[in-house]
């Protein structure tokens, strides 16, 4: 039987919605501090209370990431089919996926994500009959470049750093690519 994702999704909302009432059993949901930020936007105040959680290494957000997950993960392990549910949907998310190819600077380029990927692979084509040589990897990581933080490190190690290309060149010989990053995150740079 092949239920489709967003069938899957509602399955498992109507399987939490069924368990009697288990929510915060464990612990309490935390108190979420308010601060007073207030940008101005051309004349117009727009206020920020929640601008510290933004900054996921401080250890007051950490902190209350720590509780609120101790809140959602408490409720969602006590559902039976979660197990199930979870396999179902690897299983489904589990196949190649490729993005549209380019070319630029004379080379093809193309993102492929192999399956369960947190972020797709560049890779680079002299021609299409051409082996792909990978240009990133899903962790960011590459031969070339500065060394980045530690911090950076640890980001770029749980594959959470998305890549966009940038143009390749008249030659097509050095080409470079620019990261989503935290502010505060050492930049990684590459030629190829």
């Amino acid at each position: 039987m092949r239920i489709p994702i967003a069938g899957a999704a509602t399955l498992l909302i109507l399987f939490a919605m069924s368990v009697p009432d288990l929510q915060g059993q464990q612990c309490a949901s935390p108190k979420a501090q308010t601060g007073g930020v207030l940008d101005d936007y051309h004349g117009t105040k727009v206020a920020d209370p929640y601008r510290w959680l933004e900054d996921t290494d401080a250890l007051e957000t950490k902190a209350w990431i720590e509780a609120e997950n101790c809140v959602t993960f408490g409720f969602l392990e006590r559902i039976p089919e979660r197990e199930q549910i979870r396999q179902r949907l690897t299983k489904i998310w589990d196949y190649p996926k490729y993005g549209t190819p380019f070319k630029d600077g004379g080379r093809y380029f193309f993102f492929k994500n192999d399956g369960l990927q947190n972020q797709s692979v560049l890779y680079v084509q002299r021609t299409l009959a051409d082996p792909r040589r990978s240009c990133s990897t899903p962790t960011g990581s590459r031969k070339t470049g500065p060394s980045p933080s530690r911090r950076s490190r640890s980001r770029m190690t749980a594959g959470t750093w998305p890549i966009r290309p940038r143009p390749a060149g008249p030659t097509g010989r050095n080409s470079w690519y620019a990261t989503s990053r935290p502010a505060g995150t050492s930049p990684i740079t590459s030629s190829g």
